[in-house]
């Protein structure tokens, strides 16, 4: 799990530096660090009752590697996001799609807006149904709205 999320950052941010004119990503250098950091930390089907704070007490043996991680990808995302778009855990997982449960789901969210929270980049958070999340976002980009 280490050697993926060390290997999709750089990966990730090589193909985003290709896109000289921006582009719009369903996901960023960060996500990577943010499943191996809750994974690791409180397995892929945490109790209920697991919390933020519990993901952070974890003494994983690689926790601290994957935390070195982070810096690295929140170091990319400083240097070259415009903008964040987050869209926060609002619908569920399609019934028999149970890869992670959906307080892994909801821990990694909550994590995921704690470190862009930190970063010197502009956070804007989309909510509703996808169609007004899409809206949202083209917005926010400054693109031509739908009809």
């Amino acid at each position: 799990m280490i050697l993926l999320s060390r290997s999709a950052r750089p990966k990730r941010a090589v193909d985003e530096a290709r896109l000289q004119d921006g582009f719009l990503s369903d996901g960023s250098v960060l996500h990577e660090w943010v499943y191996s950091k809750v994974r690791l930390a409180v397995g892929r089907y945490p109790e209920p009752s697991v919390t933020l704070a519990d993901v952070h007490a974890s003494t994983s043996p690689y926790g601290e590697v994957v935390d070195q991680l982070a810096l690295l990808g929140k170091e990319h995302a400083t240097a070259n996001y415009d903008v964040v778009i987050h869209c926060p855990v609002e619908f569920p997982l399609p019934e028999g799609v149970d890869p992670i449960s959906e307080r892994f789901r909801t821990l990694s969210d909550e994590l995921m807006l704690e470190i862009v929270k930190t970063l010197d980049v502009p956070l804007h958070i989309v909510t509703g149904s996808l169609e007004e999340r899409i809206e949202q976002v083209l917005k926010i980009a400054g693109l031509p709205q739908t009809a």
